[in-house]
């Protein structure tokens, strides 16, 4: 329990020294924050404020904070440490890699959440007091969190480089957003039910986060799936992405060995 302590408290203290690559991840949310407040400020008409905060911004800005930091910093973090051979060094300490795994994940879900509550606390006050909902948006962003962190260190095992993970991450960021908001947008407009085209967004993980923000806030009235089968597929997606890690990890050492050999 020491040693897993530790590693938080080592991988926590090392993600704060990167204040740059923390507020570059963290822009983009607090972005949607402020024309919020901008969109408040000038209209008057409570219902159009709230459908744009509550069916647009907020969804957009948690999904970026959520993609920050389980994909670009997780997989910009692991990717230096085999660039600078980190894993060479840390089995000749007493720290195993598992330890070494769930420290890290533990540091940077703590991260996480030490930006999202403040951006959930003030988003929901922008209207009206909505603080009851902060409970429960923040635990379905953890879940959508915990699930996603894997599939970030299953990428990193394939970027080789860091100066390569902008490169590789930004299309894909922008493609697993915009896939989700534009034809929520475009269901809103056409006065479809904002899950209309949910069915053809099967295949990303974030759609079930937007889904029940939009269920949550009142935007949609029912939600895609239901909570027990969005679980249920939140647990498959998490253990066959950690499974793949553990996978294509032992096939990297193998590898390695022959290569030694």
């Amino acid at each position: 329990m020491k040693k897993m302590l530790r590693m938080i408290q080592f991988s926590f203290l090392e993600n704060m020294r990167n204040y740059g690559i923390i507020i570059s991840s963290i822009i983009p949310s607090f972005v949607f924050l402020i024309v919020g407040l901008a969109i408040k400020s000038i209209l008057k008409d409570t219902d159009v404020v709230s459908l744009l905060l509550y069916g647009q911004f907020l969804p957009m800005g948690l999904m970026l904070l959520v993609l920050s930091f389980s994909f670009t910093l997780n997989i910009s973090s692991f990717t230096e440490k085999r660039e600078t051979k980190f894993f060479d060094f840390l089995s000749h300490t007493d720290v195993s890699k598992l330890e070494f795994y769930i420290g890290t994940f533990a540091a940077m879900l703590l991260l996480f959440n030490v930006f999202q509550l403040p951006l959930l606390f003030v988003f929901l006050s922008l209207v009206k007091n909505m603080y009851s909902h902060i409970i429960p948006l923040a635990v379905a962003s953890n879940l959508i969190f915990i699930v996603m962190y894997p599939l970030g260190v299953l990428i990193s095992l394939f970027i080789k480089s860091l100066s390569k993970v902008n490169a590789i991450m930004t299309p894909i960021n922008l493609i697993l957003m915009f896939s989700i908001s534009m034809p929520t947008l475009f269901a809103s407009l056409l006065g479809k039910e904002v899950t209309a085209f949910y069915k053809y967004l099967f295949w990303n993980p974030l759609i079930l986060l937007n889904d029940f923000i939009l269920f949550e806030m009142n935007v949609s009235q029912k939600m895609w799936l239901s909570k027990e089968i969005s679980l249920l597929l939140l647990f498959v997606l998490f253990l066959v992405f950690a499974l793949a890690v553990r996978f294509f990890e032992k096939e990297k050492f193998r590898k390695f060995e022959n290569i030694a050999q």
